[in-house]
C-alpha cells in the first residue's frame, strides 16, 4: 500500500485593535509542507461598525503560495472592499 501523505507544520497570529466604530485587524500565518516552500498568508483589515449589525469593511492580503524548491515564486494579492449585515 503506497501512501501519499504530506506532513505539514503551521502557526497562525492576529492581532485586533478597537477605536471607537473601528477596528484595525493584521494576521500572519505560516505552513510548512515537506518538500515545499513554506505558503505565507499576510492581511490587514479596517471594519466601520454602521450599525450593531452592520460593518463596512475593506482588506488587503498577501500570499505566497510556496511551490516546488527552485520554481518561480507563486504568489497573490488581494484587496477587498464591501458591506456585511447579519441577520
Amino acid at each position: 500500500v503506497a501512501s501519499n501523505a504530506v506532513k505539514t507544520n503551521g502557526y497562525r497570529v492576529g492581532a485586533k485593535h478597537d477605536i471607537g466604530a473601528i477596528s484595525l485587524i493584521a494576521s500572519y500565518s505560516l505552513q510548512e509542507i515537506t518538500g515545499k516552500k513554506d505558503v505565507i498568508f499576510t492581511g490587514l483589515r479596517g471594519d466601520y461598525a454602521l450599525s450593531k449589525r452592520t460593518v463596512a469593511y475593506v482588506g488587503y492580503e498577501a500570499a505566497d503560495l510556496g511551490g516546488n524548491v527552485g520554481a518561480a515564486k507563486n504568489s497573490r494579492n488581494t484587496t477587498s472592499v464591501g458591506v456585511r449585515h447579519a441577520f
